[in-house]
């Protein structure tokens, strides 16, 4: 065998053994890759898996559309009507008094296959409230939400995002999360339907939360106008429409 082609031949083997070592390598870096947990899956910004949420996992690609304040007998069926028309199930955080004054119209949210939270009795700001008073706001609501559909909800969202260390303890004590959101409308101060869009479509990632209004507002028929327009154009986008229970994988009610 010549020089050149002795060179040749372990310039050969080198290039070979070099192939095997990174082929062995990448193989059990693929073995030893970890599946995603819930722990790890939802461990994102402000998030605290298993009690406080401000979006789903980054991971999947849905949305959670969310309705506060209702129900109410004007906003809150022209929703339930657009939803259903484009076979979306969304989250509805419920005041407590407004389920006293109209019960058909919860019942129907419930019926149509949408999740019911908890958004307190009266609405309050718990932050001024202490630890007793803020269990007898979300209790008081949770138990007008049972005594009409049978089902206590185990999703809280705390009345204009507000809260602190003893409504955070308090919502936790009893197997309760705190639902917050990724994209604010700001609907309720009256914006019409195109920058409602324009705070929502161009700005949607992979799990976010959009809080939306349908309670007693009459500002709200710019929401309303744009609800349709979102839900395409998310489903343009490629997302697929979930409730917040599903988006965090957990169950709804206690």
């Amino acid at each position: 065998m010549g020089k050149k082609t002795a060179i040749r031949a372990l310039g050969l083997l080198f290039v070979a053994a070099c192939i095997l070592l990174a082929y062995n390598y990448f193989q059990k870096q693929k073995t030893e890759i970890v599946p995603p947990t819930p722990e790890n899956r939802f461990k994102r910004g402000h998030n605290i898996p298993g009690k406080l949420y401000w979006a789903g996992s980054a991971q999947d690609r849905e949305v959670a559309l969310t309705f506060d304040d209702g129900p109410e007998e004007y906003w809150t069926p022209k929703v339930l009507d657009i939803l259903k028309e484009k076979n979306v199930r969304a989250t509805f955080f419920v005041i407590g008094q407004q389920v006293q004054k109209h019960p058909d119209v919860l019942r129907r949210i419930d019926a149509e296959g949408h999740i019911i939270g908890d958004h307190t009795f009266t609405h309050a700001d718990l932050t001024k409230l202490n630890s007793e008073q803020v269990d007898e706001e979300i209790e008081k609501c949770s138990t007008t939400i049972k005594t009409i559909i049978g089902k206590t909800p185990k999703l809280v969202r705390p009345p204009f995002g507000f809260h602190n260390v003893t409504v955070d303890n308090t919502v936790y004590a009893k197997d309760r999360v705190i639902i917050l959101w990724s994209i604010d409308t700001e609907d309720w101060t009256g914006l019409d339907a195109g920058a409602i869009e324009a705070r929502v479509l161009p700005k949607m990632r992979n799990g976010y939360i959009v809080l939306q209004h349908s309670g007693v507002n009459p500002k709200l028929g710019g929401s309303v106008q744009a609800l349709p327009n979102i839900i395409d154009g998310l489903k343009e986008q490629g997302y697929t429409f979930v409730t917040v229970s599903e988006l965090l994988d957990m169950q709804p009610y206690r």
